[in-house]
Order: C-alpha cells, then sequence, then structure tokens
C-alpha cells in the first residue's frame, strides 16, 4: 500500500461523527522521546509494547531479500533510549502478531514462526515444526505465563474436514523451546470466533477466558486445569437474554457439525462466508457482547463491551476484581475513535480500547499508556481532518518521532 495513502487512513479515517464530552479519562502527559523513525517506513511494520517501566517500539526494516527488527528499548518516565539492538527474521513478510517481554526474553510471534530474543541474540524457528514433530495445537495467539513459559492459543470455528473447532491451548517452555502441554476446549458462541477478538488473558496466576455472549469468566491453572467458572456482574438483563441465543447457536453448530462429520450431510451454510457474515453483523448491531479482556493490575482485569445503544465509537468499559468477584467500576461511553470536531488533546488521541495487540494501550492501576507517531503539541478548535493534514506535512518534512502518552482514568 502507499505510504502516503496509508497515512491518510491512519490519520483522517478515524474520526467519530459527533463530539462529546469524555468522562473517562484525561490525557495528563506528552513525553516526547529521542528516538525517530524514518518517514519511510511503512506503518504497517511498526509495534510498541509496555513492559514494567519500559516502552519497546519494533520496527521492521527488509534490506534485499532480508529483513531485521529494530528493537528500541525507552524509559518510559524520562522518554530517553536505553538501547536500540536489531535482529534477524527468517522472512522478508514476518509481520508481527503478538509480543511478549520478560526480564529474560522477547517473543515476537508471525502467522508462521516466531523470534526469541535473549542476550540480545535471536534465534527463529517455523511454527508448523512445533504442530508437526511436538504436537502443538492450532495457534494463532500469545500469553507470557512466566519466565519460561508461554501460552499458545486460538479460539477458532473450525470446519470437520480442517480440524476441531474450540479454544486450543499449548504450554511452550521458550527455554527448551518444547511443547509441554496441549489440551482442547469447547467454547461457547464458537461460531463467532471470525470476529477474532481477544477473549482470553492472563491474570495472576489463573489463565482466563469469557465467553462473549453470556458473560462467563472461565480460570485455569498453567498446568491447563480447570479451576472455576463464574458470571460476571455486568449488564444482568442484557447477557440473560443473550443466553438463549449462545444456546440457539451452540446447538445448530454441534447439529451441523456432527452431520458432517458422519456423513450424513456433505455440506452444512453454517461455514460459509455469508452465514457467518450475516451472524457476525447480526450481533454487532442488535446485541451487546464482549470484545476483550486484558489484565489491568494482578487479579484485576478490563472488560471491553460493545453496546448496539450506544455509537460504534464508544465501549463500555468494566474493570473487575477477579479474586473478590467484585466490580470495581463501569465506564459508560468510553471514547475509541478521534473527535470530528477537535478542541484539546483529549479528542484528537483517544484510547483505543479495542485496538490490535501491538498497539494496545498498557493499563496500570488508574494510569493508562499509550504511544503516539503523530503527536503535536498545538491543538486548537478545529476539526480533526485539518489537525491531522498538519501533522502528515511536518511528518513529509522531518520523521516520525516516538511520543509516550500517559492518561488518568477519571
Amino acid at each position: 500500500m502507499n505510504k502516503f495513502f496509508y497515512l491518510l487512513i491512519v490519520l483522517l479515517g478515524y474520526s467519530a461523527l459527533a463530539h462529546a464530552d469524555n468522562k473517562n479519562y484525561e490525557l495528563r502527559e506528552a513525553t516526547p522521546t529521542n528516538v525517530k523513525i524514518s518517514k519511510d517506513v511503512d506503518l504497517f511494520n511498526v509495534a510498541y509494547k509496555y513492559w514494567q517501566n519500559w516502552l519497546y517500539v519494533f520496527v521492521k526494516e527488509k534490506k534485499e531479500k532480508s529483513a531485521f527488527i529494530n528493537i528500541y528499548k525507552i524509559n518510559a518516565k524520562t522518554g530517553m533510549l536505553d538501547s536500540r539492538d536489531t535482529v534477524k527474521v527468517s522472512e522478508e513478510y514476518f509481520s508481527i502478531g503478538d509480543i511478549l517481554i520478560d526480564d529474560n526474553y522477547i517473543l515476537l510471534t508471525s502467522a508462521d514462526e516466531y523470534v526469541l530474543v535473549k542476550d540480545r541474540k535471536s534465534t527463529y524457528s517455523n511454527f508448523n515444526e512445533l504442530k508437526e514433530k511436538q504436537g502443538a495445537l492450532n495457534y494463532k495467539h500469545a500469553e507470557k505465563l512466566n519466565d519460561s513459559l508461554v501460552l499458545l492459543y486460538r479460539i477458532y470455528n473450525f470446519h470437520p474436514n480442517d480440524g476441531n473447532s474450540g479454544l486450543h491451548l499449548t504450554l511452550f517452555n521458550v527455554n527448551t523451546q518444547k511443547v509441554e502441554k496441549t489440551r482442547l476446549i469447547d467454547f461457547p458462541s464458537i461460531i463467532l470466533s471470525h470476529m477474532n477478538k481477544r477473549w482470553l488473558t492472563v491474570s495472576g496466576d489463573k489463565i482466563l477466558y469469557v465467553t462473549p455472549l453470556t458473560g462467563k469468566l472461565y480460570a485455569y491453572d498453567f498446568n491447563l486445569n480447570f479451576v472455576s467458572v463464574k458470571e460476571l456482574k455486568l449488564n444482568k438483563q442484557d447477557f440473560l437474554r443473550n443466553d438463549v441465543l449462545e444456546k440457539t447457536y451452540d446447538s445448530l453448530h454441534s447439529a451441523e457439525t456432527y452431520m458432517l462429520r458422519n456423513k450424513i450431510k456433505l455440506e452444512s451454510p453454517i461455514y460459509t462466508k455469508d452465514f457467518i457474515g450475516t451472524v457476525i453483523n447480526d450481533v454487532r448491531s442488535k446485541e451487546m457482547f464482549i470484545e476483550k479482556i486484558f489484565p489491568i493490575d494482578n487479579s484485576v482485569i478490563g472488560i471491553s463491551i460493545s453496546n448496539p445503544k450506544t455509537s460504534k465509537h464508544y465501549r463500555d468499559v468494566y474493570v473487575y476484581d477477579v479474586k473478590r468477584d467484585k466490580l470495581v467500576s463501569k465506564n459508560t461511553d468510553w471514547l475509541s475513535w478521534r473527535q470530528d470536531k477537535v478542541s484539546s488533546h483529549n479528542d484528537y488521541y483517544p484510547i483505543s480500547i479495542n485496538s490490535s495487540p501491538v498497539y494496545a494501550p498498557f493499563f496500570h492501576k488508574r494510569n493508562i499508556y499509550s504511544c503516539t507517531l503523530f503527536y503535536t503539541k498545538t491543538i486548537t478548535p478545529s476539526s480533526s481532518d485539518e489537525i491531522s493534514m498538519r501533522i502528515l506535512k511536518d511528518i513529509n518534512e522531518n520523521d516520525y518521532q516516538v511520543t509516550i502518552l500517559k492518561y488518568k482514568r477519571k
């Protein structure tokens, strides 16, 4: 994609249609770093991740038929660069999926391979080898469990001819680079898996996943053993109504899968793009459902909910204490898209709660940290398009500058 055209999409195609006061968070600090990234870099090849008091920025660059990832380690408080490392990736088309960081390693995943960085040296391997040689289950995402164990997982509705549907879990040891254990678990509302949302996270010493329509939270230990299930105290009326819908979808999926596996039927409409698209569009437009869960602090998690009663540019965000089974706070109308009419930095730099994991904000207690390559110090009342064009002009004359954004939850 043309870089200029992509910049226009990022800067101009990200605006809400109306202005509303932001009552959930406030931008308190913007810290420019001393890290600049060439304006010629494709933004699809830039990612970042917070870890403790550090911001890591990853930039992939191509040289002839080889590809490298530059890793910038930045002090999140001062904005000063601590170190820069360059690691090689085996494929030119390596695209960063998930980023896991520990004191002892950095793990970058892609669709077909992973890069493991230890002691500033990288090793890489094809994920298919883990499946073919070590029995790993199908996976797409990764979560860190501790300093040696990583959870590889995928929630997916496979056609019976292609595999088993459900939640696929694989324990992977980064020190030995060996698969230690696998487990396949039935996942309610599996028919919605093509939404590609984040319904699993790790909090404390538990692996947690949530049912998107009914808000049931399942907990497993790090040995993939079942621990508990509880109903989250969310919007009870809407999620009770969704219980019927979930059972309808699951019954249909179970019946059609059985008939296909036993050759009673040769084809089924529920695996077609048209059917899946219709179901997903119906849920998005008519139902309240959970889009994402994410860790905040120890046993506290965040829950992002899409609510059809509000604009698609907003989310309801719950903060939930899993250990105490207690709702800590409910933030309605969480602005997740840039305002069309801008009067402050809060309007132009919203916290996109449902963003990709390689750009996801980092929650820590009542603070929220994010990062941008498009920061401007001056915001005057105007349209977001006017500000975006001014930023675009500045980038074309200079380069991208990494800026750390710190917010406070109200």
